[in-house]
């Protein structure tokens, strides 16, 4: 039987499936290929970081991640603040892999902020890319413990990237990562 947050999470899920098609769902991975130079982009679309892993929680924060063939072992990270306009500080994406504090930089000069209509709902939200590379991810995805801090202007919003629950971030990234590196040729490291 699933939890009032499984099925919260669930049901955010397809709502956002409906309201905006399947191809912004969280945690899908979208694939395009350039007719202009022949490069490859896979796209991750963010899933959540929930506060902690307790049945109740919910997640302020979304990671998705953004790799091209000829960008070697770098991958770009977005984070997302959904349903709020902040700012998110260039230097605001950290990253505490089994305690050791990991910041990300963006070379994006300003927040994103987009706001939509859809059914005579208002959709609003932030975001910010940061660039990492594939072993910071699979250190992540192999840790003990994986916790995350997005610093805005407004203080700071946390989670447990280690919340392994529906529309978890976490879920979407060893697909992608494992992806990634089938593409290179290569083996994934970290579950």
């Amino acid at each position: 039987m699933r939890s009032l947050s499984q099925l919260g999470g669930v049901f955010l899920a397809v709502v956002l499936a409906a309201v905006s098609g399947c191809a912004s769902a969280p945690n899908a991975i979208g694939e395009s290929t350039s007719s202009f130079d022949g490069s490859t982009e896979y796209r991750l679309n963010p899933g959540f970081i929930y506060r902690n892993a307790s049945t109740f929680s919910s997640g302020d924060v979304q990671l998705g991640l953004l790799w091209r063939t000829g960008m070697g072992d770098e991958v770009m990270v977005e984070a997302v603040v959904a349903q709020q306009i902040v700012n998110i500080a260039s230097d605001g994406l950290l990253f505490n892999i089994d305690g050791d504090i990991i910041e990300l930089h963006s070379d994006q000069a300003l927040t994103d902020f987009e706001t939509s209509r859809h059914s005579g709902m208002t959709f609003k939200s932030s975001s910010r890319w940061f660039t990492t590379d594939l072993q910071t991810i699979e250190r992540m995805l192999g840790a003990e413990s994986a916790k995350v801090k997005l610093v805005t202007g407004d203080g700071f919003l946390e989670g447990d990237f280690k919340a392994d629950k529906p529309s978890a971030a976490i879920r979407g990234f060893k697909e992608f990562v494992a992806k990634v590196r089938a593409v290179k040729g290569e083996v994934a490291t970290g579950s």
